[in-house]
C-alpha cells in the first residue's frame, strides 16, 4: 500500500503521552505510523504490544531499537529505514498535532517544489496546562525567512519536528540521525537543510511539550556532554563549509554546559577556538561594548528561566 506520509516516533515509558499524541492523528488510510521502543520498561513494553494488536484504525507498526545503542537517534534511524511515505514527518511521543493538522500540510504541500517544509510550531507545558515558551526561537526563524528568505531556519531549526520532508530527498542524500544521548537531531537537521529546497509556513500543525523530566531540561554529566560534543561539531561543519550564520562561542558553550566542564572538554573548545571554528563571546555581545544600556535594558527585562526545579523529578 502507498502511504502519503509516514510519521515516525521514538517512545520510551511514556504510553500515555504516545496515546494523546495517536489520539491527534486522524484516521486516514494514507497515514502510515512507525513507532520505535527504546527500550521501554517490560510493564510499558506489554501496553504497547497490546495497543498493536487492538488498534486497527490506523496503520501502524511497533519496532523495537535493537540496534544496541539506545536513545532517541537510533530510534528514529529504524523508522526512517522502514518509512514507505512519499512524506515523512517526525513527532516525540509526548507531543500531539493541533486540530485541522494534515487538512493545513495538505493544502500546503500539493506541489513538488521543495525537500523540506517548515512550518510553525505552538508549545504547551504539561504540568500549568499553559502555553509555554518551547517554540518562540523556531517560530522567529521562520518569521524571518518569510520576511527576507533569512537562511538561518536552516541553520538554527535543530529539531526534525514541525516540519515535512521528502522521503526520497532524505533517502537519497543517506542522512541519519547521531547515535548520542543527546542532541542526537542536531546534525541532522543542519546536515538535510544545508542543501536543501526550503520552503516554510506561518501556519502550525504541531504543538511540542514541555514536562517533568524531559530531556530537554535533564542537566546531568552524560547529557550536557554530548550536547557539547554535538556542538563542537556543528561548529567545525559550518566553519569548514562556509555558512553565513553567527558562529557559537566559548562564551555560549561554556554557558550551555552549566559551567560543568571537565579539563579535557574545555581543551576541545580552545582548540575549536584556535582552529577558529568558535567565537571568545557571542557575535551579539559586541554591540554591547558600544552601548551599554542595551546589556542594562537585556538583564533588566530578562524573563525567568523556564528550565527551572518544577520541570526536574
Amino acid at each position: 500500500m502507498c502511504f502519503r506520509y509516514t510519521i515516525v516516533v521514538p517512545h520510551y515509558n511514556n504510553f500515555q503521552g504516545l496515546l494523546n499524541l495517536i489520539s491527534s492523528i486522524p484516521q486516514r488510510s494514507d497515514i502510515e505510523i512507525i513507532i520505535v521502543d527504546d527500550s521501554s520498561e517490560y510493564r510499558i513494553l506489554n501496553q504497547l504490544k497490546n495497543l498493536m494488536l487492538g488498534y486497527n484504525k490506523l496503520s501502524m507498526s511497533l519496532y523495537l531499537n535493537d540496534s544496541g545503542v539506545k536513545g532517541a537517534g537510533s530510534a528514529r534511524n529504524i523508522g526512517l529505514k522502514n518509512a514507505t511515505g512519499k512524506y515523512l514527518l517526525f513527532c516525540d511521543s509526548d507531543d500531539y498535532f493541533v486540530n485541522n493538522a494534515f487538512d493545513i500540510i495538505d493544502s500546503k504541500i500539493n506541489r513538488d517544489d521543495f525537500d523540506i517544509y517548515y512550518f510553525k510550531p505552538t508549545s504547551k507545558c504539561l504540568i500549568s496546562g499553559e502555553k509555554s515558551d518551547r517554540h518562540i526561537p523556531y517560530s522567529k526563524l521562520i518569521d524571518d525567512y518569510l520576511m527576507g528568505k533569512n537562511q538561518n531556519i536552516r541553520y538554527k531549526f535543530y529539531v526534525p519536528w514541525s516540519k515535512v520532508y521528502l522521503r526520497e530527498y532524505i533517502i537519497k542524500n543517506k542522512f541519519k540521525f547521531d547515535q548520542v544521548i543527546a542532541s542526537n537531531d542536531v546534525m541532522f537537521s543542519l546536515l538535510s537543510a544545508s542543501k536543501a529546497r526550503v520552503l516554510a509556513s506561518n501556519e502550525t500543525f504541531y504543538c511540542v511539550t514541555r514536562g517533568v523530566g524531559t530531556l530537554t531540561v535533564n542537566f546531568s554529566r552524560h547529557i550536557l556532554s554530548s550536547r557539547l560534543k554535538v556542538s563542537l561539531v556543528e561548529s567545525k561543519y559550518i566553519h569548514d563549509n562556509n555558512i553565513n550564520v553567527e558562529k557559537d562561542s566559548i562564551y555560549s558553550l561554556v554557558k550551555k554546559s552549566r559551567f560543568k566542564l571537565s579539563l579535557l572538554e574545555f581543551k576541545l573548545i580552545m582548540n575549536s577556538y584556535n582552529k577558529g571554528y568558535v567565537r571568545l563571546f557571542p557575535e551579539s555581545y559586541s554591540e554591547y561594548l558600544t552601548n551599554p544600556r542595551k546589556l542594562y535594558h537585556r538583564l533588566l527585562n530578562k524573563k525567568p528561566s523556564i528550565k527551572n526545579k518544577k520541570y526536574q523529578e
